[in-house]
């Protein structure tokens, strides 16, 4: 506590910090703002403004070697998912970091490099709550990715005083090679996935394999490496295990922004939007030239969300009609809620 001799701290953030240094020792150095840590070969380091943590939260940093700055951004903005107002995070975040850098750069792998054959198998596990959601989500992506699957999660959030990320009648899909299956079950086992009532890391007890079977010709097939959605329940669950996926066309992808399907029409006079059978159409004032019509897409997204150009990026689909836009900061409800006020004028 040295280092902070100079900085009135509160009692709170003195024994957090103390905790900390007794628990990872000399990985980690406390400085005049906070402390630098190494955790394998990550460097984390943590500021922790004055008024932390009653009326302020930390302010985390990552570097990896071998990672790009896009996966750090990324998997700073996982991480900043385990930081709860009012309350002490720094010891989370320490906690956290390296499963938010493995999902991050699980992420960043392109779709394509995930296989799609004949021979896979198809398995849905309902989970009763996540008390620690962006976590146990991150964890679930990591062992996806890890195991080359495929996944997807729907979750309904049921927040609590205790646990303000809670979501209940998770669903969980995944679909690839039957040996990666039972390693990933295996490892949703064994690994502390969540927190308890009194936000101690624990064990999953309460998945249930609903099912586990070849994937069958008329089962939907996912399409995305990973993939977090809305919406869980007893309803979702049957038709997943009916091999219904129901594909929406706004769905929140895990860090508290939305991933939007849509097919383009360029050339048109004015930039709209329309639901046709069952697919978002934008017709785009633009060429689908040079770019123009890219740029164009993501301008109408930003203003129709409320959100700034650099918040939407296009993931997927830069040259053909079938694209993905992901927007940051706004979650699918309230996205398909603001682009149908612009749609209805």
């Amino acid at each position: 506590m040295a280092a902070l001799a100079e900085r009135k701290t509160s009692s709170r953030c003195s024994d957090e910090l103390d905790a900390i240094a007794a628990i990872y020792g000399d990985d980690v150095a406390l400085t005049a703002r906070g402390f630098t840590a190494r955790v394998d070969a990550i460097t984390l380091t943590v500021v922790l403004p004055d008024g932390y943590p009653e009326s302020a939260a930390p302010i985390a940093t990552i570097e990896a070697a071998g990672r790009t700055r896009g996966v750090l951004r990324d998997a700073e903005r996982r991480l900043a998912a385990h930081v709860s107002p009012g309350e002490e995070s720094a010891l989370a975040l320490l906690q956290e970091v390296e499963a938010c850098v493995a999902a991050a750069a699980a992420a960043a792998t392109p779709v394509a490099a995930v296989a799609i054959d004949d021979s896979e198998t198809y398995a849905v596990v309902g989970i009763d709550h996540m008390n620690a959601f962006a976590s146990y989500a991150a964890t679930l992506e990591r062992l996806s990715a890890a195991n080359a699957l495929r996944g997807a999660l729907w979750a309904t959030p049921a927040p609590r005083p205790h646990a303000p990320q809670r979501r209940e009648g998770a669903v969980l899909v995944l679909q690839g090679r039957d040996a990666g299956v039972s390693e990933f079950l295996k490892a949703l086992r064994s690994e502390s996935v969540d927190v308890d009532g009194k936000g101690k890391r624990c064990k999953e007890r309460r998945a249930v394999v609903e099912r586990r079977s070849p994937l069958a010709a008329g089962d939907a097939r996912l399409r995305e490496a990973w993939a977090v959605r809305s919406g869980g329940g007893p309803e979702r669950l049957a038709r997943c295990v009916a091999g219904d996926l129901c594909e929406p066309l706004f769905r929140d992808d895990g860090r508290g922004g939305c991933a939007v399907a849509l097919r383009a029409r360029p050339g048109k006079s004015a930039t709209s939007a329309t639901v046709e059978d069952g697919v978002l159409v934008v017709d785009v004032a633009a060429a689908a030239r040079d770019g123009a019509a890219n740029a164009e897409i993501r301008r109408f997204f930003a203003a129709a969300f409320g959100a700034t150009q650099a918040d939407v990026a296009l993931v997927a689909g830069a040259k053909g009609r079938e694209k993905v836009v992901r927007c940051a900061g706004v979650g699918a409800a309230e996205a398909e809620e603001r682009l149908r006020r612009v749609m209805n004028g």
